[in-house]
């Protein structure tokens, strides 16, 4: 499992929330053996590969090595599931099951949208806190325990959010 640093990456990366504008792309070619080719790298990588190189930042495109076909959704989904089997999951079942069902339900189209926008607003929101928290106090030990006191706020909002209690 990643560490809090690494896990969250090194920087903003979220370009839809307009944090970070500067995007890099890196093209990852899956070649017939399943393995994965990062072509600036120039060597083989695996998904948790891929997953780092997400978090650093930079923005991937990953191509079929013969047909040149556009393959990244698979492989991000597939990323997302590696990471939903270990530590905190994201996605509830209750979550989960409801994006199946809006599969080929009218609303299918809006659902995406709607989803991307609404993380981009929370990812707005947290820059804006880290930023007000960084300005208010330098990195320092007092820096360091108000994180670990923002990670404790969040677990607690997240059980809150998943038990639908609030004791």
């Amino acid at each position: 499992m990643l560490d809090e640093g690494r896990r969250f990456g090194r920087r903003p990366f979220f370009w839809f929330a307009g944090v970070d504008m500067t995007i890099e792309l890196r093209v990852i070619k899956k070649h017939a053996n399943r393995r994965l080719y990062d072509t600036v790298a120039k060597k083989y990588v695996s998904l948790e590969n891929i997953r780092d190189t997400i978090n650093d930042g930079i923005d991937i495109q990953v191509e079929d090595s013969k047909t040149g076909t556009d393959i990244t959704r698979p492989v991000l989904l597939q990323i997302m599931a590696d990471c939903e089997q270990e530590g905190r999951p994201m996605l509830s079942p209750a979550m989960l099951m409801s994006l199946i069902r809006h599969y080929g339900h009218p609303m299918q189209d809006f659902v995406g949208p709607f989803l991307e926008k609404s993380m981009g607003f929370y990812m707005r929101q947290e820059a804006r806190m880290r930023k007000s928290f960084s300005d208010l106090v330098p990195d320092s030990d007092i820096a360091k325990s108000g994180r670990e006191g923002l990670a404790t706020m969040r677990d607690t909002l997240m059980q809150i959010l998943t038990s639908g209690k609030s004791d």
